[in-house]
């Protein structure tokens, strides 16, 4: 379940990573090293600089109502300053949760426009965008 707005997510693979995804609110929940694996492919420091990033960002307390998809704990609102992003990440290390726009908020800050992460978004979306015309022409 979403752990933004309680409904089902869907799970997209590409390269061998999975991501839940929910087609409703449209955010995304990566388990611990998707992200990272993801954006391993850029070659211009993205993933030392986001890693470093999400590692001192502040800490802005537990959610009142986010829980982990995994372990069902309170995830923690942190504030990644350099993309200008508040993220949610489980306090056991299961995964983070990134809103709608977050996740290309973070790209934008530490990816190459020309990168896989890039390319992953474009792919990403495209199949949702995609799948939802075809469920509404059917």
């Amino acid at each position: 379940m979403c752990p933004a707005c309680k409904k089902p997510m869907l799970i997209l693979e590409l390269d061998g990573v999975e991501v839940d995804h929910c087609p409703a609110c449209l955010g995304a929940w990566f388990d611990a090293g998707e992200l990272e694996a993801l954006l391993s492919s850029d070659e211009n420091g993205a993933i030392a600089s986001l890693t470093s990033a999400m590692q001192t960002a502040e800490r802005l307390g537990k959610s009142r109502d986010r829980q982990c998809p995994r372990c069902r704990r309170k995830l923690e609102a942190r504030r990644v300053r350099d993309a200008d992003v508040t993220l949610d990440t489980c306090p056991r290390g299961d995964g983070l949760w990134l809103d709608h726009g977050e996740l290309a908020a973070l790209v934008r800050a530490f990816a190459s426009t020309s990168g896989a992460a890039t390319g992953f978004l474009g792919t990403l979306f495209e199949r949702e965008l995609r799948d939802r015309a075809e469920g509404d022409n059917s």
